[in-house]
């Protein structure tokens, strides 16, 4: 498990109160990370009233996150999830949110001439345009990354859908390793405050791989500032600790995916836009069966009455993924040894997610 990751689950583990639950100190790395779970979101006793409507959603989409596609075992798995969505679900899109694929099949010809890291990307496109056949949005994860724009094009880039604003956002560079040391560039955070100035009247949506809450990366509390300046932002969706998560700071909805790698369950969720919320679900693999199937996990995002709302409008299909499109060129993440040395600088982030999450454990009447 990676040290980030790692850390988060110590740090869930440390202040969770499960019924009959041991201290967490001396717990190995599987047992810290099954007492996180326990902060994960959980099943409703019955399905709520806003999570039904009379009238469709104005838009909707499937959300997947780190299948960490390998090519063995789990692909069976990972087809079976991608069949409920195009079969079952059928929704307008779907949004993965990094951590796609470290497989690279045997290939001949051209491709295998191809750098590995470009040939993985080829075959995640190849794998969810044979299993999903439906619009998709992809992000870079912090594992295979690199020669993501040679396949996918740009990784910073926005649109609009039934007008709701979406934002879609991956660092300009990483270090190799460690975890979470990855950062914007200046043009970056130029771009970003000028989408989100020009968008302000309507409701927005940020997509990216790591995680603001808790901060997985090293420039997540600058963007978390940027975005608590942009009002009409509603919420993150991130992917990363592979855990099924909700955290609400400051106005902000934060929502992690499931995924479909180690750490918890397989599944992924789906978001519909109705005039005044989104409603958001998860999606499991029922262990018996084998079948991923929904979940009491429901989770509301509610929008704002007055001009965000008014914002909003049916889907128009022929501009989908391209309706008010803003994107930055699409250029080579950018290996940066010198971030590995910064890794520390991700610790007081944690702690002080550690603190205030433990406040809302201990005293819940005084959680923001």
């Amino acid at each position: 498990m990676r040290l980030v990751r790692l850390a988060v689950a110590i740090l869930l583990a440390a202040i969770a109160r499960p019924a009959g639950a041991a201290p967490a100190t001396g717990l190995p790395v599987g047992d810290l990370y099954a007492v996180a779970r326990s902060f994960e979101a959980q099943p409703l006793p019955e399905r709520p009233a806003w999570a039904t409507d009379p009238a469709p959603p104005l838009l909707s989409f499937a959300w997947m996150s780190d299948f960490h596609l390998d090519g063995g075992e789990r692909t069976a798995m990972i087809r079976a999830a991608c069949h409920t969505v195009r079969d079952l679900i059928r929704p307008d899109l779907v949004v993965f949110t990094g951590d796609n694929c470290s497989w690279d099949p045997p290939a001949g010809g051209a491709r295998a001439r191809l750098p590995q890291a470009q040939r993985r990307h080829l075959a995640f496109r190849d794998f969810i345009a044979a299993e999903l056949g439906l619009p998709a949005v992809v992000l870079p994860g912090d594992n295979w990354p690199w020669d993501f724009e040679k396949v996918f094009g740009p990784s910073r880039f926005s649109f609009h859908a039934a007008g709701l604003h979406l934002v879609f956002l991956s660092p300009d560079r990483r270090a190799p390793s460690p975890e979470g040391c990855s950062r914007f560039d200046p043009p970056t955070w130029e771009w970003l405050e000028k989408d989100l100035e020009a968008n302000r009247d309507r409701p927005t949506l940020v997509f990216s791989h790591e995680n603001l809450i808790p901060p997985t990366f090293l420039d997540a509390p600058r963007l978390l500032q940027v975005l608590h300046r942009h009002p009409q932002v509603l919420a993150t969706f991130t992917g990363h600790l592979h855990l099924d998560l909700e955290f609400r700071r400051q106005g902000l909805v934060h929502l992690l995916c499931p995924a479909f790698a180690a750490g918890g369950r397989p599944g992924f969720k789906t978001v519909a836009l109705y005039p005044d919320r989104l409603v958001v679900n998860t999606w499991e693999q029922d262990q018996g069966r084998g079948a991923f199937v929904s979940t009491l996990k429901w989770q509301r995002i509610d929008i704002p009455e007055g001009p965000l709302r008014r914002a909003l409008a049916p889907l128009d299909r022929s501009r989908l993924l391209r309706e008010g499109r803003r994107e930055m060129p699409a250029t080579p993440m950018i290996r940066d040894e010198s971030l590995a040395a910064r890794q520390g600088d991700l610790l007081p982030g944690l702690f002080q997610f550690m603190m205030e999450k433990g406040l809302e454990t201990l005293l819940p009447a005084t959680a923001p």
